[in-house]
């Protein structure tokens, strides 16, 4: 932890830029998060895959995470869903990996839900989310990234990370 906080200073994460395939990271993540808690289930959904750059074990570590805040609510034999998708929007075409819990207030429909709030250095006090959230949010920052999540009654109920998507050959995402 210390070396990590010091390659946050430094500004130096030693990033190892490749192409990844955003299912496979997802499922990396969600075959790690069931090893470590076999009470839980995971459920992927693949909506729409997209490949991005950036460093498969870092941004695999900071999924893991970001999606363990989640599982401290998980009761046994209820689903994590993580779904990974494609968002396209006016700043440009980005990779969405979310996961949620299903609840007794909103059952997987976050539309009555409350907005979204943009996790960053500033937030992350205010949320009392742990520490290492300063090394996980930089990854995703240095990656071109963000991460949201939704709180209801206190609570972190979904997590979506969007990192950008990479653009390879004759300009074809």
């Amino acid at each position: 932890d210390v070396l990590d906080w010091k390659k946050i200073e430094s500004g130096n994460l030693g990033l190892t830029e490749q192409q990844i395939d955003c299912l496979a990271l997802t499922t990396e993540a969600a075959e790690r998060l069931e090893s470590l808690y076999p009470a839980i289930s995971v459920d992927l959904v693949n909506e729409r895959n997209s490949k991005i750059n950036g460093d498969n074990s870092l941004l695999a570590r900071a999924l893991l995470s970001i999606f363990e805040l989640l599982v401290s609510r998980v009761v046994r034999s209820q689903p994590l869903t993580m779904v990974v998708r494609r968002e396209d929007s006016p700043r440009g075409s980005f990779a969405c990996i979310s996961a949620f819990l299903p609840d007794a207030t909103n059952d997987g429909d976050f539309s009555k839900a409350p907005p979204e709030t943009l996790i960053d250095s500033d937030s992350i006090m205010g949320m009392n989310l742990p520490m290492s959230f300063y090394l996980v949010e930089n990854i995703i920052r240095s990656h071109g990234g963000t991460i949201a999540v939704i709180v209801d009654q206190g609570f972190i109920q979904k997590a979506t990370v969007r990192l950008p998507i990479s653009i390879t050959g004759e300009g074809q995402p």
